[in-house]
């Protein structure tokens, strides 16, 4: 009778286990095969990006009235500051058209004192979506418009609008504030407000 051999008589499973190889990373199974590398971004700045740059102080009622007075008239405020919904999306409507048709120049010299007015009236916290969503159309169009949309408008903006993004039905109009705030600042800007606001 012919003897088997070692070989001969191991399973079939295990020689195929071990005929298996080892998958290895293709850049590392190639002596001498250097990975492929590229060149880190220079790292941003607090200042250049902003995150030293804080949201201006919240305005008093008195100057909100005052500032948005002047701006688009004693009607318009009182339509903002109503108990009623639709008196304030009234009046958010009217700010929103007049700055629409704004020319540039004109659109500088209303955004700080619309930004400022706005956040606190009628302010982050408005109960309904809609008047809101008009704050928000605002602030996208100032940002896009106003060359002299400031970083400190910026960080307004951002630190409202993110709490809000939450919101399904807030989240159109604020993310398009955002991008438009990024692109008159820069990217670099916006995320380090964001990484600010979520310490």
């Amino acid at each position: 009778t012919k003897r088997r051999t070692h070989s001969e008589s191991k399973p079939l499973v295990n020689m195929a286990v071990q005929k298996t190889p080892r998958s290895v990373d293709a850049t590392s199974a190639r002596p001498g095969t250097a990975r492929p590398t590229t060149a880190k971004p220079q790292p941003v700045t607090a200042v250049t990006a902003g995150e030293d740059v804080d949201p201006p102080p919240a305005l008093g009622e008195t100057e909100t009235r005052e500032r948005l007075s002047n701006l688009y008239g004693n009607e318009v405020v009182t339509q903002l500051s109503s108990g009623m919904w639709k008196d304030r999306l009234a009046g958010m409507t009217v700010i929103f058209e007049q700055i629409q048709a704004m020319d540039t120049d004109s659109a500088n010299g209303a955004v700080e004192h619309t930004v400022r007015g706005l956040a606190t009236t009628p302010g982050f916290d408005d109960s309904n979506f809609q008047v809101l969503s008009k704050v928000f159309e605002v602030f996208g169009a100032l940002a896009k418009k106003a060359t002299s949309f400031s970083k400190k408008d910026g960080a307004c903006v951002v630190s409202g609008v993110t709490e809000k993004l939450t919101d399904v039905k807030l989240r159109a109009p604020g993310t398009v504030a955002l991008v438009n705030v990024a692109e008159a600042l820069g990217p670099a800007f916006l995320f380090a407000r964001l990484r600010v606001g979520a310490v």
